[in-house]
């Protein structure tokens, strides 16, 4: 799709997770369950964005990266989860929280 940049299949996929059509059902690499642990991350907070995420993004390797903004003493936060929706059920590859909001807008 020109407009986009997406191909046909990850617009589509991309419909779909946004009118709710599939319930996906996800399993934690050991790579990201060792990121969330390093990084100190709420388990809880990610399993809330891959369920309600304020956006999500195909990048150009066909993975998902699910986003949500969060506030955390008074600061803003961006947490990013990379998610293989390729695999049944869908594996989320790595997760991380940056500050650097302007380095993801569009």
């Amino acid at each position: 799709n020109e407009r986009t940049g997406l191909t046909t299949e990850a617009l589509f996929h991309l419909s779909l997770i946004k009118k709710s059509l599939i319930k996906m059902n996800f399993k934690y690499s050991k790579h990201a369950i060792e990121q969330i642990d390093h990084r100190n991350l709420d388990i809880k907070l990610i399993d809330e964005i891959l369920e309600n995420p304020d956006r999500i993004i195909i990048d150009a390797t066909g993975l998902s990266i699910y986003q949500k903004l969060d506030i955390i003493n008074q600061k803003p936060y961006l947490y990013r989860v990379f998610v293989n929706a390729k695999k049944n059920p869908a594996l989320i590859v790595t997760v991380y929280r940056t500050s650097k909001l302007e380095k993801y807008e569009d």
